[in-house]
């Protein structure tokens, strides 16, 4: 198991090479869904059951995917990433 310090630094990383990729701190589902390589009614699905990263939503209803909720969730299930 990975200790507190190399996981903080795991999360760094992961969190500055999505931001160089997408240039936003929110992903929206295209971005999310390309990165972690599933598809958007996959990742809309997984959102009704309550999985995946965690989200926001703005004032028109748009899904936004937070880039720390991200990195968390790729991390905690060990997704290999499609970027």
């Amino acid at each position: 198991m990975k200790d507190d310090k190399q996981n903080q630094q795991d999360k760094e990383i992961l969190t500055k090479l999505i931001y160089e990729q997408f240039q936003t701190l929110n992903l929206n589902k295209e971005q999310y869904s390309r990165l972690i390589n599933r598809s958007i009614p996959s990742i809309d699905r997984d959102r009704a059951l309550s999985r995946g990263a965690n989200y926001i939503k703005d004032g028109q209803n748009r899904v936004y995917y937070p880039i720390n909720s991200v990195v968390n969730y790729i991390l905690d299930v060990n997704l290999t990433l499609n970027a």
